[in-house]
């Protein structure tokens, strides 16, 4: 994987990605899901003038595996985000967003899942879509105090020409380092 920083803020990358997945048989033969990647990124901090601290990131990624790269696997993987962090003070607001979408047949570590510490918390991703997506968004919000945090989450995943099924939680957690994503507890 190459990267191009254009801007201290923008930069650029691509490359290829080779993966061989073991067989789970001695029947079965392994395969390959070589895929080709590229993606944008955008990462800008400042402060204002009340010293109050902003960042803001966000990226579009394309991984496509295809025969030409000897892939046993056709697929084209979207995937964008975007983050948002406000500091002032003991006072963090988060946001963040992401969506993405599979065409072709992608493997299964290449699906989408939520329901996880980060993304539909309080969900268990294995009862949501036990195998993935290859259809998802998902938002979240979160506002934190010294080491109390508030968050509400919403997303779904789903497979094209299924339903899809929004979910939503809420709650609260204990964080060790208020400034850093590391969760203690939360409900």
């Amino acid at each position: 994987l190459l990267k191009f920083a254009f801007s201290p803020d923008l930069s650029v990358a691509g490359g290829v990605s080779i993966s061989e997945l073991e067989p789970l048989s001695p029947a079965t033969v392994s395969q390959m899901a070589n895929a080709a990647v590229f993606s944008v990124g955008f990462d800008r901090r400042w402060r204002d003038d009340s010293d109050a601290k902003h960042r803001v990131e966000a990226s579009f990624g394309v991984r496509a595996g295809t025969h030409n790269l000897e892939s046993d696997f056709d697929y084209e993987r979207y995937l964008g985000q975007g983050w948002y962090r406000y500091d002032f003070g003991r006072h963090h607001v988060q946001a963040t967003g992401m969506a993405g979408k599979i065409t072709g047949t992608a493997p299964i570590f290449e699906r989408f899942t939520l329901g996880d510490s980060t993304t539909l918390r309080g969900w268990d991703k294995y009862e949501i879509a036990p195998a993935g997506a290859d259809r998802m968004f998902h938002s979240s919000i979160e506002y934190r105090y010294t080491g109390v945090a508030l968050f509400l989450d919403i997303g779904s995943v789903w497979d094209a020409g299924t339903e899809r099924k929004v979910r939503v939680s809420t709650g609260f957690g204990l964080h060790a380092c208020p400034a850093y994503v590391v969760d203690v507890f939360q409900l």
